[in-house]
């Protein structure tokens, strides 16, 4: 019994060592042939290109891009008839469908079938193709440009590339783009400058935040998530900072929160970020927090009194306050941004009696009693909730 074992291993070794050596050998010519035709394609040496990629679909007929490749050699060649059927071979083999129902198009225009041509176009756009510009110069589809159907593809085709510019929701939030200087809403100080961006396809609203007079800064990713039908913000800075944001456009308003944050003490705090279209030159974002989440709702209908001021000017944003807060993993040190101090006024009770030359460490009779400031040295977000709701400034845009 353990002879015939033997001899049986024996003669699977033997078996898959003639196996890999047959194999190796069909692949160097495969290989070979492969450089030699794409050299030829690369080249447009169509005859020649046709040739080889003859040869490959025959060896390899799973493969969808020698079929494609062979279609498009034939084509060129003029033999539109071949070229149709190789395209539909590579079409059955798994060539993308945006593509080969784009070539099989071009090929009927050609043969002067325009609707045929228009009809493989018309799937082509069903199935994503995304090209417009090679839409509009293909010499191939001159003959369809002056009917009415082919502006349509084209707007398919543009709308396939960007698709999130089409979409009413993806432009909700198109209000808050633009370049800003920024500047507190009491007092109007000099804060820095905001630019807001569309990028991605327009699929991405991108705020590009820098202090003015420190290093602080930070960008924020907006988007609207289609699948939960709702807005997200993602705020990330350059001292290791970050927040979530989700919500919607409520009334005009770009409504966003926070889930609950869990806080040292044990309480949980909830952010809460809006942004205020106020007509076409004016924007007004505002910010808060609070330890009370058991009724969104009401805080939402009715937000805490603030002062702001709105100047005269071509655009006016409020800016956000940057929460930092501490959390079970260590204190974050805000020093790096003291020198913001006299931008960003939390109130409970009354406002401070001045609005400037206060230093974060200021512990004079300019603050009245009853009134609350915020240190910049440690911040925690418990001492945001207990120094009351707001935060806002101002911005206008950079004179011309």
């Amino acid at each position: 019994m353990n002879i015939s074992r033997v001899i049986l291993a024996c003669c699977l070794c033997v078996s898959l060592y003639l196996y890999r050596t047959v194999s190796a050998q069909q692949l160097v010519p495969d290989a070979a042939l492969s450089s030699e035709a794409n050299t030829a394609y690369d080249a447009k040496d169509w005859v020649k290109s046709a040739a080889l990629y003859e040869r490959l679909t025959q060896a390899h007929p799973e493969i969808p891009r020698l079929w494609f490749r062979l279609g498009t050699s034939l084509q060129e060649l003029g033999q539109l008839d071949r070229a149709l059927a190789v395209y539909q071979k590579a079409l059955a083999a798994g060539a993308p469908p945006p593509y080969a129902e784009y070539s099989i198009a071009t090929v009927f225009a050609q043969k002067k079938e325009l609707d045929k041509a228009f009809e493989h176009l018309a799937k082509a756009m069903q199935a994503g193709y995304n090209k417009p510009e090679q839409l509009s110069s293909d010499p191939y589809l001159e003959a369809l440009r002056s009917d009415a159907r082919f502006l349509k593809l084209v707007e398919q085709a543009n709308h396939n590339l960007k698709p999130c510019a089409y979409a009413a929701e993806n432009r909700q939030f198109d209000f808050w783009v633009g370049e800003w200087n920024v500047e507190t809403t009491n007092g109007a100080v000099p804060a820095g400058q905001s630019r807001i961006e569309k990028t991605l396809a327009d699929c991405v609203i991108l705020e590009n935040w820098q202090s003015n007079g420190n290093p602080y800064s930070g960008k924020s990713y907006n988007i609207y998530n289609s699948a939960l039908k709702r807005w997200e913000q993602f705020w990330v800075d350059n001292v290791g900072g970050n927040i979530f944001f989700y919500g919607g456009l409520q009334d005009g308003v770009m409504d966003y929160w926070t889930d609950e944050l869990p806080q040292p003490d044990g309480s949980k705090l909830k952010r809460h970020l809006q942004f205020f279209a106020l007509g076409s030159d004016k924007v007004r974002q505002f910010s808060q927090g609070s330890t009370d989440t058991t009724s969104p709702t009401s805080a939402r209908n009715n937000p805490p009194r603030r002062r702001h001021l709105e100047r005269n000017k071509p655009m006016i944003l409020l800016f956000r306050f940057i929460l930092m807060n501490r959390t079970a993993g260590g204190e974050r040190n805000l020093s790096s941004i003291s020198n913001l101090a006299v931008s960003y006024w939390l109130t409970a009770a009354r406002p401070p009696q001045r609005s400037t030359d206060i230093s974060p460490n200021d512990k004079s009779s300019a603050w009245p009693s009853g009134s609350r400031r915020l240190s910049l040295q440690k911040y925690s977000a418990r001492t945001f909730a207990d120094f009351g709701r707001t935060a806002e400034t101002t911005c206008s845009v950079p004179a011309p």
